[in-house]
């Protein structure tokens, strides 16, 4: 529990600017050249490796592939009309998966677009993918999701070890869960931390 949530919400971004939508054709692009462009330093801290399973030509293949026939594992994050990043699951069976986020654009960042994001991504993916529950396993070391939320007040609820396509190796990381009972919640909690809007 966050003693006082502004003072870690540096924001310019009020909850009306985010608006989450399905993933397109210009969305590629940008996430392909973001994958494979970002510095393998940044990667490596997060035990990510990008190239692990797929080349560029066929990772922009694929996408766009989703794309064109739709997908109800990636949304896109649009901040003041501009494409600026997506939510994606992985680790999907009939009740659950497990939700990643992506941002592209690194001038968005450190402006509290995370949380609002999150929480509408979190009904987009429970609503459009019928699912029970979305889980987060969230790497200890990776600091701005973690305080994401923390921010929302979503409780940890242990550590695990998390292992993904691509991750070089397991990670440590913080296990945690929201369901469709959560959401009412949420969207009061963003209320809270965004008075203004």
């Amino acid at each position: 529990m966050i003693d006082n949530p502004m003072a870690l919400n540096k924001t310019n971004a009020k909850i009306g600017d985010i608006k989450i939508d399905s993933f397109r054709l210009e969305d590629v692009e940008p996430f392909v050249k973001y994958w494979h462009d970002t510095s393998i330093a940044f990667w490596e801290e997060r035990g990510v490796s990008p190239n692990i399973t797929l080349n560029r030509k066929d990772h922009s293949e694929r996408l766009k592939e989703k794309a064109s026939e739709g997908t109800d594992n990636m949304c896109s994050v649009i901040f003041k009309s501009q494409r600026i990043g997506v939510h994606t699951l992985t680790h999907r069976d009939r009740h659950s998966a497990i939700m990643h986020a992506h941002f592209w654009n690194t001038e968005f960042r450190g402006l509290g677009i995370g949380p609002i994001s999150y929480v509408k991504a979190l009904d987009w993916f429970l609503a459009n993918a019928d699912l029970e529950k979305i889980i987060f396993k969230t790497p200890k070391k990776n600091i701005a999701p973690n305080r994401v939320k923390e921010k929302l007040d979503i409780p940890i609820l242990k550590e695990v070890m998390f292992e993904g396509p691509f991750l070089k190796y397991p990670v440590p990381a913080n296990l945690s869960e929201v369901s469709k009972k959560d959401l009412p919640a949420l969207y009061l909690k963003l209320d809270q931390l965004y008075p203004n809007n």
